[in-house]
């Protein structure tokens, strides 16, 4: 039987919303460093919110609410991770400096958009990655604010690669 969550507290809703929508269907909340909130480790690592997630998010809206056809997704190489989890995604084959956004052009090639914060510095590996791509003739590009972005993709669209 269902859990009348209407009456319960903001964050304790917010929690157990959470919680339905990753699969847990105990009646409780998995506490804050429970391996059910960690992916199975059991000490997650801390994410910092910073300007660079603020502006993936909002090229993420931007994409979907204008560019709804366009075969585009994000690849999280980012971020801190443990070393168990940093070690696996390498055996799987995560290859460093790949872009933030990977765009599958009409012409069947792919695309290339780097964010950066308005002072972020491109690594040595996404200047290698960019680097291998337009030797292939993908075309590549580092922006640093939605309104870059909004002018790559219509810069794009116009030209009909989409």
């Amino acid at each position: 039987m269902g859990r009348d969550i209407s009456n319960m507290p903001d964050a304790l809703r917010r929690s157990v919303l959470r919680s339905i929508a990753k699969g847990n269907t105990s009646s409780q909340p998995s506490a804050p460093n429970s391996p059910a909130r960690s992916g199975g480790n059991a000490t997650p690592v801390k994410h910092r919110r910073t300007e660079e997630d603020s502006l993936q998010k909002a090229t993420a809206r931007y994409l979907r609410s204008h560019f709804p056809g366009v075969l585009a997704w994000h690849t999280p190489n980012g971020g801190k991770r443990s070393p168990a989890t940093g070690a696996m995604l390498k055996a799987m084959g995560t290859m460093p400096g790949v872009p933030d956004w990977t765009f599958i052009l009409a012409s069947g090639k792919a695309s290339f958009i780097e964010l950066k914060a308005e002072k972020g510095i491109v690594s040595d590996n996404q200047k290698g990655f960019k680097g291998r791509a337009v030797a292939r003739g993908c075309p590549y590009c580092v922006v640093r604010s939605l309104s870059e972005f909004v002018a790559v993709l219509d810069e794009w669209s116009t030209k009909g690669l989409f």
